[in-house]
């Protein structure tokens, strides 16, 4: 409230259980009737780190949310990152659609340079025949990464969805950086501050020169 946002206002969510996903709808839509803005950015690792030994051994966290540690936290990884935030963009998509200033939906990513099985990349790079029950194929295997490889192709197959929308909706990944967070266990070479204005940059971008369907690397388009 000290950076002069006056009318801020909460209101309790659990993107992994559906009632709640509805509630949190039916109340933004009494409130406000249309979203201009949605940001995904509620996530978990998926795995139970020993946070002693990892900085004792000056090990990296971002190189161990690729494995299973314990199967419930893997589960309910793959329920937060991906799911939860599908569950809660189909739930506010027609208020997005109320919009009448070309909504944005950002759903925050992490970049994945050589991780995935070529074939696995070539299927969800064919956005000719891309489908849901083809993302969720590699959640067969939950962790964080498979989470997210998820949530990018998802991204761009409703982009491919919502292009013909009038006013559109502009749907982007954005990958912050290695931000400091509880989720990085305060490891990180950038500020969360930092990490949201890479969010905030995209949500913002007017609508000639905002695109879709495309993961921000920071702040350049990369990649999937």
């Amino acid at each position: 409230m000290n950076e002069g946002f006056q009318t801020i206002s909460f209101q309790q969510l659990d993107v992994s259980n559906k009632a709640s996903v509805a509630d949190f709808a039916s109340w933004i839509s009494q409130e406000y009737g249309h979203v201009d803005i949605l940001v995904n950015n509620a996530g978990t690792n998926g795995v139970y780190v020993d946070e002693i030994y990892v900085k004792e051994n000056n090990m990296k966290l971002e190189d161990l949310l690729g494995f299973i540690v314990e199967y419930e936290s893997a589960k309910a990884c793959v329920e937060t990152n991906y799911y939860g935030a599908k569950h809660v963009i189909g739930a506010l998509l027609p208020l997005l659609r109320s919009s009448s200033r070309g909504a944005r939906i950002i759903n925050v990513g992490f970049y994945l340079d050589n991780f995935m099985p070529s074939k696995l990349q070539q299927e969800l790079e064919d956005l000719d025949h891309l489908s849901e029950a083809l993302i969720d194929q590699p959640l067969k295997f939950p962790s964080y990464k498979m989470s997210k490889i998820a949530l990018h192709a998802y991204t761009r197959l409703l982009a491919t969805q919502l292009e013909k929308d009038v006013p559109k909706v502009f749907v982007n990944c954005v990958h912050l950086g290695f931000v400091r967070t509880d989720i990085t266990s305060g490891m990180g070479n950038i500020s969360a501050q930092e990490g949201a204005e890479n969010i905030v940059r995209v949500a913002l971008l007017p609508p000639n020169e905002c695109p879709s369907g495309q993961l921000f690397l920071e702040k350049k388009v990369g990649q999937f």
